[in-house]
């Protein structure tokens, strides 16, 4: 499951959320913005960690806002017959 751009853009906004983040993974606050932007382009996924999600549900955030939703396959083929 792929963290979604809410999260993403909590971290870029918020300098508390992404120092908090960044001391739960052991890694810099430099470091958490990288892996935004390495996430955002697809590259990296860090930021979906257990550490990394656990912090996020530890911020008072549901699975419903730190995760996207994603449509099944099932449910894109139904949509394309029709």
């Amino acid at each position: 499951m792929n963290i979604s751009k809410m999260v993403y853009q909590k971290i870029k906004d918020d300098l508390s959320f992404r120092l908090g983040l960044a001391q739960a993974m052991g890694i810099s606050e430099r470091q958490v913005q990288n892996l935004v932007k390495s996430a955002e382009r697809g590259v990296s996924v860090r930021l979906r960690d257990f550490v990394a999600v656990e912090y996020y549900r530890s911020k008072g955030l549901s699975d419903d806002e730190i995760f996207e939703k994603e449509i099944s396959t099932q449910k894109k083929e139904i949509n394309e017959k029709v």
